[in-house]
């Protein structure tokens, strides 16, 4: 639980005798003890699907506004590569629209937005991300807006620039897109401290969910990923923690619970008890 400017620190690329915190530690944030036995409590949701956006943007200035998107060329990869470990909703491209994403949101238990997103310090409520297309609502969403959201998501991954940063609010901590999302229901978010790199984000979240699919706690399956991407990172370059440290997670970090898959080992349960039946009453009459 970090305190004033240790916000913007994500504290395993620390370093003790040249070892990174990141290769002993799973690390994982939080704004008060409160506030995380309160997301304990959320109750979970049955729908083991992730919704996925990879807004489109051609890097042209917005008409009526001075906001200018630069290219994501991997975006669409990103998302992409999640359905290899989940079912996916996957919205991409013309469908990645803000309406869209306000009708879907509230129907998963994970929401992936792989996009452009601005932290304003000034006045936080104004901090935003993008979606594709100009409709009559816009394509941008605000913290304010997230307040007249209900989601039942147990994790929210927010993967753009600056998405875990705004204004320090004494007593608040924070005040950033996550809070938002916090505040609109969500139990749990991966977000990120500073501008990421588009395509190093590819392998980090591919290995993030590989993990979080094999019952990991969604810190462990983080860590994992990360010191997965320094191990098989051949350019020396692309290992400075720019390019994997900016993405923490925050809140309720216990493992997913894919009920399908549960509820398959239990329909198998009856079958292994007659079979252990049968081999006793063999054995028994022999």
């Amino acid at each position: 639980i970090p305190d004033d400017v240790l916000h913007y620190l994500p504290f395993d690329l620390l370093q003790n005798e040249k070892e990174y915190v990141l290769q002993r530690n799973a690390i994982s944030y939080g704004n008060a003890i409160t506030s995380l036995l309160e997301l304990e409590k959320i109750p979970e949701t049955d729908t083991p699907e992730v919704l996925a956006f990879a807004p489109s943007f051609d890097g042209e200035l917005v008409e009526n506004t001075e906001r200018q998107f630069g290219r994501l060329i991997y975006n669409d990869e990103e998302v992409e590569r999640i359905s290899a470990f989940y079912k996916t909703g996957t919205f991409t491209d013309t469908t990645a629209t803000l309406q869209n994403f306000m009708s879907k949101a509230s129907d998963y238990k994970m929401i992936h937005l792989a996009t452009h997103a601005s932290a304003n310090d000034a006045f936080p409520d104004y901090s935003y991300l993008a979606f594709s297309g100009h409709s009559e609502k816009g394509n941008i969403l605000y913290i304010k807006d997230l307040y007249n959201m209900s989601l039942n998501a147990n994790m929210v991954v927010l993967s753009a620039c600056q998405t875990g940063i705004g204004k320090l609010q004494k007593g608040q901590g924070m005040m950033s897109l996550s809070k938002g999302f916090y505040y609109a229901g969500a139990k749990s978010l991966v977000n990120t401290l500073w501008k990421i790199n588009d395509k190093s984000t590819v392998s980090l979240m591919q290995y993030f969910y590989e993990g979080l699919s094999e019952g990991k706690s969604k810190s462990a399956a983080l860590r994992d990923a990360k010191l997965k991407y320094l191990e098989l990172t051949d350019d020396d370059l692309l290992k400075h923690p720019y390019y994997w440290a900016a993405f923490t997670v925050s809140g309720d970090i216990t493992p997913l619970q894919d009920s399908a898959f549960e509820w398959w080992w239990l329909s198998l349960l009856p079958i292994v008890i007659l079979g252990v039946w049968l081999v006793r009453r063999k054995s028994q009459s022999n």
